[in-house]
């Protein structure tokens, strides 16, 4: 109905579209400059035109309309201590904050303005469980049938206000349709296991039948879990002989309870809660649910069985830090980089470092990260013939090798190598108050040789100053993979020791 000739912007007056330029605004929504905001853009057919392109009959226009915009925003991350994480008023993570592995800070600010975005906080967190109080008695609270989008995020949100661990026992098909529960779940620190795939009776199931509902259930869930699921609650508890047998052929611990809240019958949120409480003692196993109906009275529940317990002494763990007499440090670690998760786990026990031809006691348990070894920083980079400095305030550990002079951060993937930067696939990380880093960087910046024998378990580090060097194996902890950032001159080799 509009009159031709037209243009685009007469065609934006026409619609009332708003065309005057808005202004740019900073982080907080103040105004930084007058009409630096966002003008009308016009599209005619598909392709973008002038404000004054001329409009025939059939054309089809867009138009954006004019606005105001927001500054750009910028992130900076810094390593951390635990302490400085603890929010005021909360309980630090008991022997974690003497330790010195802490997490990553990350702020955010108004590229022009400089003013504050926001914060984000991310720790080192156990893969599975919390850090153990030796002598602490220890309840295991576990929840089934989720996830749930709706009562999951809220006893994880109960959970994590308590630095609380629990278990989660998932049925298959609700951990394929919400998978980022799943991984919420995990990087919060609690357990998985398997519930199986449809919540089935595996007392009445034939043997195959029983293997296929566990195998869909590890093609879905596995893959979202740093490491596989090792504990399985037979749904209804239902097992027998034949279920055992075949729950351990596949690799399973059976996983039942002590105490079962019946929160299923829905009696109440004071019946859930005192029927945990009195059920409480050293080594229990609570039963509850996530999923499978109506939750509000669990979740009520939950919010107070949680403190409840923790100031009666009880130290709320995961069904596998439950039945483990084991060093917690002996149990994987996510490692959060500015890049991502990576999955921190204790190299092998029987491993043996050699420096320059003898036998060196590592003060702490070498680690793989994305299966590349690390070394502690001291004494190995001493040994061979590189000074070592670690600067606690700043998490920053400085490296005067023969040839090269390193400068990096405790979880932040970017190395300084003199005056360029490398980015690293792995960063170095702190582990029991030490500070690792990985075997290839020794050999790619300190001159080091690294020779790996499989027989005995050994790895031999050499140093350029050190004789006998001998010809270098890989190890059978994959390499790593270092990169210069964009914008320098070349790269270094896609995949070193």
């Amino acid at each position: 109905s509009l009159m031709l000739p037209l243009t685009a912007t007469g065609s934006a007056r026409h619609l009332r579209v708003p065309l005057e330029q808005g202004d740019l605004l900073d982080v907080t929504g103040q105004v930084l400059e007058t009409g630096a905001g966002n003008p009308a853009i016009f599209w005619a057919n598909g392709a973008l035109v002038a404000p004054d392109y001329r409009l025939r009959r059939g054309d089809v226009v867009t138009v954006i309309a004019a606005g105001d915009r927001t500054e750009p925003v910028v992130q900076t991350a810094r390593f951390i201590t635990p302490m400085a994480m603890t929010p005021r008023g909360a309980r630090p993570i008991p022997r974690l904050t003497n330790t010195g592995v802490g997490g990553l800070k990350y702020v955010r600010r108004g590229q022009i303005s400089g003013k504050l975005h926001s914060i984000q906080m991310a720790a080192l967190t156990p893969a599975y469980g919390s850090i153990n109080v030796p002598g602490a008695r220890r309840i295991a609270l576990t929840f089934d049938d989720g996830p749930n989008p709706e009562y999951t995020p809220q006893i994880l949100k109960i959970l994590a206000q308590h630095n609380a661990r629990a278990t989660f026992f998932v049925v298959g098909t609700w951990a394929a349709k919400y998978p980022n529960l799943i991984r919420r779940t995990v990087a919060e620190g609690h357990e998985i296991g398997c519930h199986s795939w449809s919540h089935a009776d595996f007392t009445r199931l034939s043997a195959d039948e029983a293997r296929q509902q566990l195998h869909r259930w590890e093609q879905v869930v596995n893959p979202l879990l740093p490491t596989r699921a090792r504990q399985f609650r037979p749904p209804y508890g239902a097992v027998n002989a034949s279920v055992r047998a075949m729950a351990a052929q596949m690799g399973y611990t059976i996983a039942l309870w002590s105490s079962d809240t019946n929160d299923w019958r829905k009696p109440g949120a004071d019946a859930i809660y005192n029927h945990a409480m009195a059920a409480a003692r050293d080594g229990a196993v609570v039963l509850m649910h996530d999923g499978g109906g109506p939750r509000h009275q669990t979740v009520a529940a939950v919010r107070r069985l949680v403190p409840a317990l923790q100031s009666r002494g009880y130290q709320l763990v995961t069904m596998s830090q439950l039945h483990s007499s084991a060093d917690p440090w002996e149990g994987d670690f996510i490692v959060h980089t500015d890049s991502g998760q990576l999955l921190l786990k204790p190299a092998d026990p029987h491993l043996s470092v050699s420096i320059n031809g003898s036998l060196v006691e590592m003060p702490v348990r070498p680690v793989e990260i994305d299966g590349q070894l690390l070394l502690p920083a001291r004494p190995t980079l001493e040994l061979l013939g590189s000074s070592v400095r670690y600067d606690k305030p700043s998490g920053r550990l400085y490296i005067d090798a023969p040839v090269y002079s390193l400068q990096m951060d405790m979880n932040l993937q970017t190395l300084q190598v003199g005056s360029e930067q490398v980015w690293m696939a792995v960063p170095p990380v702190l582990y029991r108050g030490h500070s690792m880093v990985p075997v290839w960087l020794l050999r790619q910046y300190c001159g080091i040789t690294a020779t790996w024998d499989p027989t005995s378990h050994t790895l031999y580090l050499q140093s350029a100053h050190g004789s006998g060097a001998s010809a270098l194996n890989h190890l059978p902890l994959h390499a790593a993979s270092a990169m210069r950032l964009p914008n320098t001159a070349d790269t270094l080799p896609a995949s070193v020791l």
